[in-house]
């Protein structure tokens, strides 16, 4: 029995180099062209806050870090305040409800700025938001915004910007 070729070896490589050709052209098109891009690194505050409080309030996935100076900062810093009704209320909202892993960090960005944390707009016009968050009313307990003051762990900190270990 003789094997049959479905595609010849050229077709499979006009097709790749086609390929190659619309990727480079959506690339050029996306990134404009070759030119470099300026890329700028930064801490969202709401971020950090959310990852402070859910660590404070006991959430084991919050303990996993590829910056030990992040977690060293956030034990001497805001471990006075592990008792903090804010806390509380974090482990309160994620005993009852579940909240941990991505699902914090999916509300902190919908949310304004860390000084009110208004939600940015209605749950009901946003289709981006977890569903954990429109099950129940959301309603970040005011306590939370007590963390303004944690703003200077990482803001008095050296760079965390260094290679994960």
């Amino acid at each position: 029995m003789t094997k049959q070729r479905l595609v010849s070896p050229g077709r499979v490589r006009r097709t790749r180099a086609g390929i190659v050709g619309v990727v480079l052209a959506a690339q050029a098109a996306l990134f404009g062209g070759a030119a470099a891009q300026e890329i700028t690194v930064q801490v969202d505050p709401r971020i950090e806050l959310f990852g402070v409080l859910f660590r404070l309030a006991g959430r084991s996935e919050y303990d996993m870090t590829r910056v030990p100076a992040w977690s060293q900062a956030v034990d001497e810093r805001m471990r006075p305040y592990a008792s903090h009704p804010a806390v509380r209320a974090t482990q309160s909202l994620a005993r009852q409800h579940r909240v941990g892993f991505f699902v914090p960090m999916n509300l902190a960005v919908h949310l304004g700025p860390v000084s009110d944390l208004a939600m940015r707009l209605p749950a009901d016009r946003t289709t981006s938001l977890h569903a954990t968050w429109t099950t129940f009313p959301i309603r970040p307990p005011a306590t939370w915004s007590w963390c303004v003051r944690s703003r200077a762990m990482w803001t008095s900190q050296p760079s965390w910007r260094t290679t994960p270990s």
